[in-house]
């Protein structure tokens, strides 16, 4: 018998499983502390991390910078598009995978917003090319993993930044073994 396109759960009675009750532990406790992260206030502005601009790192179980980047349209778009599996080149090109981000750094510059277009691009470009650069100098390895290197930019002192954890404490011993990490891929 053909397929109808509907999904099948068994029991004609029962309801669909809940959209939010669908991701695993893991990926809801990830979430929180996503959105935890994203709903602090930069001191500098005060505006919550999540509506601010700036650039911002993505580092592994071990503490490895595994990809830095920019958004001049807020950081919870941006970073909702890498982390919460939408739409992002870096995904697709499997630059990135989401279940191996354990910590994020965010480096806000919200006061940017008010200079105009053509400067806050030059500006957000150095930012981020002085965080990608910091971000290999402080490997172990001296690598990163950008499908390409940021705009290249003169240095610059970079601003107060705030650094978290989105992996689940209770989780995170499990998760970073290399023999999990290592089936997971």
């Amino acid at each position: 018998m053909g397929s109808r396109g509907i999904a099948s759960y068994n029991q004609h009675d029962r309801k669909p499983p809940t959209k939010k009750s669908m991701p695993t532990r893991f990926v809801q406790g990830f979430r929180e502390l996503l959105s935890e992260a994203l709903d602090s206030t930069d001191p500098a502005s005060g505006v919550k991390l999540g509506k601010c601009i700036g650039a911002y790192a993505f580092y592994d179980y071990d503490g490895e910078p595994i990809y830095v980047g920019q958004t001049t349209e807020d950081f919870a778009t941006r970073i909702g598009r890498h982390l919460r599996g939408q739409r992002s080149d870096t995904l697709a090109y499997r630059i990135l995978d989401p279940f191996e981000v354990a910590e994020m750094e965010l480096y806000p510059v919200e006061h940017l917003r008010s200079v105009p277009k053509s400067e806050r691009r030059a500006e957000v470009d150095a930012l981020e090319y002085s965080a990608y650069v910091h971000a290999i100098k402080n490997s172990k390895y001296k690598a990163i993993l950008n499908e390409k290197i940021p705009p290249v930019s003169p240095l610059i002192e970079l601003p107060p930044s705030y650094k978290f954890n989105l992996v689940p404490d209770d989780m995170r011993e499990d998760r970073e073994h290399p023999d999990v990490r290592i089936a997971r891929r």
